[in-house]
């Protein structure tokens, strides 16, 4: 069963919580969505001020804001995915 949007959104935080900074393409390590709808996702979250971007030399990685810390408290999920052996 596919996750609601919520639920992506969510464990999507729990990673960035658990194995940030990372950049987009290691998040894809972890999640089964397609490229797009990562990056949909990744907007929707940096305008929720949720996620922040911390710049990493010469790429971005994304990090959990302290509201994004505050929702995967209150929400309390324990989904966060393995990362996938390459």
């Amino acid at each position: 069963m596919k996750p609601t949007k919520l639920e992506e959104y969510i464990i999507l935080l729990q990673i960035l919580q658990t194995h940030g900074p990372i950049q987009l393409t290691e998040i894809e390590n972890f999640v089964s969505l397609k490229r797009i709808e990562l990056r949909k996702d990744i907007a929707f979250l940096l305008e929720q001020k949720v996620i922040e971007k911390n710049p990493s030399g010469t790429t971005i990685a994304y990090i959990v804001s302290p509201l994004g810390l505050r929702l995967v408290k209150f929400f309390r999920l324990n989904t966060i995915p393995e990362k996938q052996p390459q």
